[in-house]
């Protein structure tokens, strides 16, 4: 079960364990740039509309993520710009940037001696997050704001207190509404690690509960919800970090359901819900159908096939189980086909939505649910998975999606291009 916590001392002071012999620095990080790896993949796009004058709403996509690999410690982060335009886009890239800084400078991230560290090295990443955001500006308020989740997935190591409860930990720290959660894999089970992150009206999705950048008094960020997060894990379990453009796909109130449908016992409205009864509700469906969607039977491919919209094209990564995949599958199921599954899943969600907007531009979407399910939005997942030491040896040469090298579906949705571009570690 995942602890929440507030400080940094509050949580468990299990000890990281030593590098040992590995000695390498910088061993992979990934800026910005959708990858497939046999231990990690990562997608950011848009499920909005393509109006009339062939620009998506809400461009650029404002969702930005990183990780960084080296040794046996993993960072991975997702900044998601608070609302639309270049301001939001650009405060998302500060704020990913001066905390992957952050963790290079003097090695930190090798240096990490216990989970309490740890913590207090990412709170200090978020305070050089939210400086850099403000940086050079003559005018504070000219900034955006951004949400930010960092994770370090760390192996913990016997200590005087004892054996850790497990031979790897996750460790979060949240201000907004990016969601990370633990992909089980004996039990094929899902289990969110940053509970109840979104605060107060946990039906209004326009406030992401809290954000870097100017936003209150003086210019300070909004830490309503300011949070640790630290959850047990085991080898070859999987982390997967996401933005709200996911996980909204994945809550019952916003895919139409009533209460009721979604496991409730009576049959009320979700405004008459208490807070407490909303959070585990909306948890407990969301973990279920997360993990129904990544353990289905159903090949990726497959799916939608029949649909006539404009996202009858998907995305085409090499998560489909096949000879010719670019990466064996080596485990029940590996991070390309979560990444994969999830982002498929959200793009069908919103379906009905994309089409009536593109089909009525300059209109307001009728508010219902039922009818048009899901929030359109900027949407970024990155898997990774727990338990292996990518060193230069094994990974010398990884190969990732250009960048600059992307194709255009229909409904503006990008596609990894053919090119790619050989990372020399």
């Amino acid at each position: 079960m995942a602890l929440e916590v507030q400080r940094y001392e509050q949580l468990p002071s299990y000890s990281v364990e030593h590098h040992g012999a590995i000695l390498e620095p910088l061993i992979w990080s990934a800026e910005e740039k959708d990858a497939d790896q046999p231990f990690m993949s990562s997608r950011s796009t848009s499920t909005y509309p393509i109006m009339p004058d062939g620009v998506r709403d809400g461009d650029p996509n404002a969702d930005r993520h990183y990780m960084l690999v080296h040794g046996t410690r993993t960072l991975i982060a997702v900044a998601d710009g608070c609302n639309w335009g270049m301001r939001p886009y650009n405060a998302a890239k500060a704020a990913i940037s001066a905390l992957g800084n952050y963790f290079i400078e003097s090695d930190r991230i090798s240096h990490i001696a216990n989970v309490q560290e740890a913590g207090h090295y990412l709170l200090r990443a978020f305070s050089e997050a939210h400086n850099h955001i403000i940086k050079d500006k003559s005018d504070m308020w000219d900034a955006g704001t951004t949400t930010l989740l960092g994770c370090l997935i760390l192996p913990l190591a016997l200590s005087a207190g004892g054996p850790p409860p497990s031979p790897w930990g996750i460790l979060c720290v949240s201000v907004g509404d990016c969601k990370a959660y633990r992909i089980c894999a004996a039990n094929k089970s899902v289990s969110e690690v940053t509970v109840g992150c979104r605060a107060g009206n946990l039906s209004d999705l326009t406030d992401p509960g809290g954000r870097l950048g100017p936003y209150l008094g003086h210019g300070a960020p909004d830490l309503r919800n300011l949070r640790l997060c630290f959850s047990p894990c085991e080898q070859n379990d999987l982390v997967m970090i996401v933005s709200d453009g996911v996980h909204d796909n994945f809550d019952p109130q916003t895919m139409g359901k009533t209460p009721k449908e979604a496991g409730y016992h009576d049959d009320v409205k979700w405004e008459t819900l208490s807070h407490q009864d909303l959070i585990v509700l909306k948890q407990t469906f969301r973990n279920t159908l997360l993990s129904e969607v990544i353990f289905s039977q159903t090949s990726p491919a497959s799916s939608s096939s029949s649909s006539s919209s404009s996202t009858s094209t998907l995305p085409s990564t090499s998560s489909t189980p096949s000879s010719t995949s670019s990466h064996a599958i080596l485990y029940d199921i590996n991070p390309d086909i979560v990444t994969e599954r999830i982002l498929r899943h959200c793009l069908e969600t919103t379906r009905t939505s994309r089409e009536w907007m593109e089909a009525h531009p300059g209109k307001r979407q009728p508010p219902d649910y039922r009818a048009y399910p899901g929030k359109m939005d900027h949407t970024t997942c990155v898997t990774y998975r727990v338990g292996h030491n990518h060193a230069p040896d094994q990974q010398a040469n990884l190969v990732i999606p250009s960048p600059t090298t992307t194709t255009t579906q229909p409904s503006g949705l990008p596609i990894p291009g053919p090119t790619t571009e050989i990372l020399t570690l």
